[in-house]
């Protein structure tokens, strides 16, 4: 049986979810983001009053789909990984850019460039419809919009 805890903050997530654990009640996985695993886990062992257990295991949703998945899961790169790429994409294209080339170098504009990347795939925007857009744009909208196409 799958349990799905909705909660406005991270307490009152833990709260819920660690209420409804119940010794002997079989093995409990707890899926949390990736930068909470290590917290979750302490924080729940604790309000337990355990220091180790056999029936609750928590993991990252990556973590979740390579044990249920198995061999047959892709390999993908973290955020950190794809952003350590995009900067190496941009250094190498840096001549190529339009509106972003002096942008380019600044620290921290691979993470900036990557979270616009991923809102815009999430939004199911192709390189190819972004290219596209550009075509009735003007000046500087036109020449970002190709720098990120």
């Amino acid at each position: 049986m799958v349990t799905l805890f909705k909660a406005h903050s991270v307490r009152e997530g833990t709260d819920a979810v660690l209420s409804t654990l119940k010794e002997g009640n079989g093995k409990n996985i707890i899926v949390v983001p990736d930068a909470f695993t290590l917290a979750f886990e302490a924080s729940a062992l604790s309000r337990l009053g355990k220091e180790g257990s056999f029936d609750l295991e928590v993991m990252s949703f990556a973590r979740l789909a390579s044990v249920a998945l198995g061999n047959k899961m892709k390999k993908c790169l973290s955020p950190a990984g794809s952003v350590m790429l995009l900067e190496k994409v941009i250094r190498k294209s840096e001549k190529n850019l339009r509106a972003y080339a002096r942008a380019a170098r600044k620290p921290g504009f691979a993470e900036e460039m990557y979270a616009a990347l991923t809102a815009i795939r999430n939004s199911g925007v192709t390189a190819e419809r972004l290219e596209k857009a550009a075509e009735s744009l003007d000046g500087y909208v036109r020449d970002k919009t190709l720098d990120i196409a």
